[in-house]
């Protein structure tokens, strides 16, 4: 438990879209339950880059808003110990500050994201995406702040009445966790996270969702 607890630093990370753009790459690790997890290497990093993907029965407007719940992403993430808005730029543009307890004897993390949310006007795909930001906040005692971090969540309406669901995921957590141990890692906790987030959307979750920036198809 003590080791799986570290790859949810994975979660909170960098990924930079068209880093590694060679589709062939990817290698699936886990297809189970209607999710897959896939990895591929990163040139210039020693962590994986990582894409979880799965379909979800329900609306782009119930994802975002969940997404946007800083209370719930603890329950996405087993090691964020707090999320909160920092500063709402815009209707689809705001700050993002999270904690992340780190079992010992790792330091616990902190980052502040910039997040936009885009949707794309012709097949009414949304997409968020959290970009680590420097020299806003101070560092905090007790704390190594992740500097180089960003996660994107691709939502895709489908013709099948719901939504496919694409996160990716790239991280270096900005301190001495052997890039061996999380690789071989950064499988189960970001299935897990996906599992949680398609339960609470099919359950009911978020179903009245009606965020201004969004447009049903």
């Amino acid at each position: 438990m003590k080791f799986t607890a570290l790859i949810y630093i994975l979660l909170l990370s960098l990924q930079v879209p068209g880093v590694n753009a060679d589709e062939t790459a990817w290698r699936l690790e886990k297809d189970s339950d209607g999710i897959r997890i896939e990895t591929r290497p990163v040139e210039g990093s020693a962590y994986r880059e990582i894409r979880a993907t799965t379909s979800i029965a329900g609306r782009v407007s119930s994802i975002v808003e969940l997404l946007q719940d800083m209370s719930y992403w603890p329950k996405l993430n087993k090691i964020i110990s707090s999320a909160e808005l920092h500063q709402q730029l815009s209707e689809s543009e705001s700050q993002l500050y999270f904690q992340m307890d780190m079992p010992w004897p790792v330091t616990d993390r902190d980052v502040l994201y910039h997040r936009t949310i885009r949707q794309d006007e012709s097949d009414h795909s949304v997409t968020l995406t959290d970009r680590a930001l420097t020299g806003i906040l101070p560092e905090k005692n007790g704390k190594v702040r992740v500097v180089e971090s960003v996660q994107q969540w691709t939502l895709s309406p489908n013709n099948r009445g719901g939504v496919d669901v694409t996160w990716i995921t790239h991280t270096d957590p900005n301190g001495p966790l052997p890039a061996k141990m999380v690789n071989w890692l950064s499988v189960g906790p970001p299935h897990e996270s996906i599992s949680v987030l398609r339960t609470a959307i099919e359950a009911g979750e978020f179903s009245d969702a009606e965020p201004s920036y969004v447009v049903e198809p």
